[in-house]
């Protein structure tokens, strides 16, 4: 976390957490983990192409 902080100009991770939650309403750990799950799912639900196999 401290990278990303940095990254987008925060030199506290606690600092870049506490506005991700005030924004997003979730924290950095929990966005990944939706996104993961969504992404998951999604591919679950996809059926490949004959040009992907």
């Amino acid at each position: 976390m401290k990278s990303t902080a940095a990254d987008v100009g925060y030199e506290s991770p606690s600092a870049f957490i506490a506005v991700f939650k005030r924004v997003s309403g979730t924290s950095p750990g929990g966005y990944c983990a939706t996104q993961l799950e969504r992404k998951f799912e999604s591919a679950l639900h996809t059926r490949p192409t004959f040009a992907q196999l």
